[in-house]
């Protein structure tokens, strides 16, 4: 008989709660949608932001797809001036305009964990992944996110890690994973052979 010692890793969370990342889309339509992006962009004259963002889609000859764009920026404003419902509307409504873009799915996952729902959260950070995004270090690091306030702590770490192979500065992926510890040890099995 034979003993064979398997490693047992576990992956602990040692506090919770995170920051989550958003993205901004580029549009190329009329002024108050560039404003719009703009202000979701560098988080300047918020306000002024809203009302372009809003005027834009009242008055501006946009195309669905600069619609959808339009929407997800002012999502990412409410968010900004903690209105999550109100960002989360806007994401939801962003994807009604064109279901392809994978961003708004994104966010209106972060929209999701600022409301306590990441359930729901991880499906839509996943589908925004599935159909591409344009910074997947930041959808990855949401994604563990999301895993790491349902409990699923091993994934999480997996994914903040995979967010730092994508990203090697993204501060908050190096920051939350500060908060695990990985343990390994052996585990004695008995094998005969």
């Amino acid at each position: 008989m034979r003993i064979r010692h398997l490693a047992t890793v576990a992956i602990l969370c040692l506090t919770a709660g995170a920051v989550q990342a958003q993205v901004v889309l580029s549009i190329s339509s009329g002024e108050h949608a560039h404003a719009c992006y703009v202000a979701a962009k560098i988080h300047i004259n918020l306000q002024q932001g809203l009302d372009d963002c809003t005027t834009a889609l009242q008055i501006e000859d946009l195309t669905e797809r600069n619609k959808a764009a339009v929407l997800n920026n002012r999502g990412i404003i409410y968010d900004a001036l903690k209105q999550y419902q109100s960002a989360w509307n806007d994401f939801s409504s962003s994807v009604m305009h064109d279901a392809t873009l994978g961003d708004p799915y994104l966010n209106m996952g972060v929209a999701q964990i600022r409301l306590n729902q990441p359930g729901q959260a991880l499906q839509n950070i996943q589908k925004g992944l599935s159909l591409g995004i344009s910074q997947p270090a930041l959808g990855y690091y949401d994604l563990a996110v999301a895993q790491e306030e349902l409990g699923q702590n091993t994934d999480a770490y997996h994914n903040y890690k995979y967010a730092l192979t994508l990203d090697p500065d993204l501060a908050a992926a190096t920051e939350a994973l500060k908060r695990f510890r990985v343990i390994s040890g052996p585990n004695a099995q008995a094998d005969q052979t």
